[in-house]
């Protein structure tokens, strides 16, 4: 096997399975890396020497935009450079790597395009026979501004955090809500303007739970106590519980049933390149 993909796919499985470099792995780390590391190589390899390889070509720009996808997690490119050198590669030996690994992922999908999309007749069946897929909870549409309690801080202990969000309360409107967020709350969620999007029962904390689940399409609350501190919510919108169309559905449906269909497919194929490669070696021996 060549040593150029085995330390891109080295790297890969030491990033996947434990977010570090090679250098940074314990012992029995490295040694779970290089059995991962070794089976995606014969796979790949496998797949490079198939007859359907030679029927996908790869593009330059297609490498080199992946180059650039991977550089781009990186905040400064030295240390993308860095990280190419501690474990092992240089930029040479990456494109190599990344165009074998392209090249092998364009061939499993050309072996599946011509994968039919399930027919409306059976995707209907499978509606009709898990209709609690298809079944949406009503849902409310909902900002908030915080204001935590910390006792570390003298306007945030909850008697100064309770004044401060009852003044908010008598100025607020649907109007400056966005604005008086930005300004004032204490959540990530100021930079969106106290945004949360969507919410169904359960997802928000209890108390403001129970509040929102009570309120008018563009009411905004009374302050709410929860264990953090206190909020105003807004409830912008109510979409009311209902169950998706077939028509809706059958997408969602055909793209599941599809992503099933590929893994099968991709692993009937592989499996048969395997016995015929088998096929070929005892071929092979008893010719030679």
């Amino acid at each position: 096997m060549s040593n150029v993909p085995h330390a891109y796919l080295l790297m890969k499985a030491s990033l996947a399975q434990f977010g570090l470099n090679l250098q940074q792995l314990k012992p029995e780390q490295l040694a779970q890396a290089e059995r991962a590391a070794v089976n995606a190589q014969q796979l790949q390899q496998r797949v490079l020497n198939s007859a359907e390889a030679s029927k996908v070509v790869i593009g330059a720009s297609q490498v080199e935009q992946a180059i650039s996808e991977l550089q781009s997690r990186y905040p400064q490119v030295e240390e993308f450079y860095d990280s190419l050198t501690v474990n092992g590669l240089d930029l040479p030996q990456l494109r190599q790597a990344l165009r074998d690994e392209i090249h092998s992922e364009t061939v499993l999908d050309y072996i599946c395009k011509d994968l039919p999309d399930l027919s409306q007749e059976q995707a209907l069946a499978y509606y009709d026979k898990q209709p609690e897929k298809f079944s949406q909870p009503e849902r409310r549409r909902v900002s908030h501004i915080l204001l935590t309690i910390n006792d570390e801080f003298p306007e945030n202990t909850a008697e100064q955090a309770l004044a401060r969000i009852t003044e908010l309360a008598q100025k607020i409107t649907t109007d400056n809500f966005v604005h008086l967020a930005k300004r004032y709350s204490e959540c990530p969620s100021a930079m969106r303007g106290g945004e949360l999007g969507f919410s169904h029962q359960g997802q928000l904390y209890p108390e403001l739970d129970q509040v929102l689940f009570g309120m008018s399409a563009n009411d905004i609350s009374a302050p709410i106590l929860s264990e953090i501190g206190y909020h105003l919510i807004w409830c912008h919108e109510i979409m009311p519980a209902h169950t998706v169309s077939f028509a809706q559905a059958y997408p969602q449906i055909n793209q599941a049933h599809m992503k099933r269909a590929r893994v099968a497919k991709q692993k009937q194929w592989l499996a048969e390149l395997v016995v015929a490669n088998r096929e070929q070696t005892q071929r092979d021996k008893v010719l030679s």
